[in-house]
């Protein structure tokens, strides 16, 4: 165990300098993410964009990114599938070259030993920067309402974190909306994502996804980094290209130069 003795020590350590995986504070270096929605909001496919724009450092729905290795796991979409969305989106934007993706863990519990062995082996084949999850639902073993067997599987992803110096997304469901008595959307905000209570204080960062009109989205964001709020965007999404872009907000998605790169 490394220790400092003494805080004037622990002042003269200098970390080395790393820029953020999503920038303006939204997923610093070794932090975690939760991208949470209802069902069919397309937060796979937000997240599948997300891989491909961090991989080649563009910008991602406005916000700058640092270009590193990205690995997908989906526990959820079939291999067809999933390789008929990767392919539709790669042949409208191209790269994909530095993004890996897996769907050999279906079925695979990370709060197992069992899971982190699986998920071990392929962080250490891949050497991510960023590793994405998807959905929440599927990496638990017991209940995601449980905040015991919450808490063991967040012990498990922490220790990935700090073991491999990566930074974590995660997709996870949000209840159904609710009306007050005037009819109005109550807005709970982090506390609308399903399952325990503990999943909003381990995070360090989220994405709410609202559903708009038609294919439009709204994005709530929550950084606990930053000292101020990040201003909402509104996205549409194209069904033909499986592109997300912006409509209303900070930037637009995908465009602009690349970003420092991130060996981890």
């Amino acid at each position: 165990m490394e220790i400092f003795d003494g805080v004037p020590s622990f002042l003269a350590w200098n970390p080395p300098y790393r820029p953020e995986i999503i920038g303006k504070g939204l997923l610093p270096t070794e932090s975690k993410m939760v991208v949470a929605g209802p069902y069919k909001v397309f937060k796979s496919m937000l997240l599948q964009q997300m891989g491909f724009c961090v991989s080649e450092g563009i910008p991602f729905i406005g916000f700058p990114t640092a270009r590193t290795k990205v690995l997908i796991v989906q526990f959820e979409i079939a291999k067809s599938r999933f390789r008929e969305r990767l392919r539709k989106y790669q042949a409208g934007q191209g790269g994909g070259s530095n993004l890996a993706v897996s769907t050999a863990l279906m079925g695979i519990r990370i709060d197992t030993p069992a899971g982190l062995q699986e998920i071990e082996a392929g962080l250490n084949q891949v050497k991510p920067g960023l590793l994405i999850l998807d959905p929440l639902y599927k990496i638990i073993s017991g209940s995601e309402s449980s905040a015991e067997e919450l808490q063991r599987l967040f012990n498990h992803l922490d220790y990935l974190i700090h073991q491999y110096g990566i930074s974590l997304v995660i997709s996870a469901h949000c209840r159904k909306l609710r009306l007050d008595a005037k009819g109005q959307v109550v807005d709970l905000g982090l506390d609308e994502i399903m399952g325990s209570v503990r999943i909003p204080g381990w995070v360090d960062s989220a994405i709410l996804i609202q559903r708009l009109g038609g294919d439009n989205r709204r994005l709530l964001f929550e950084a606990r980094h930053r000292e101020d709020d990040l201003p909402p965007v509104e996205i549409s999404f194209n069904r033909n290209t499986l592109e997300f872009k912006v409509v209303g907000g900070t930037g637009v998605v995908g465009s602009g130069v690349g970003a420092p790169s991130i060996t981890p």
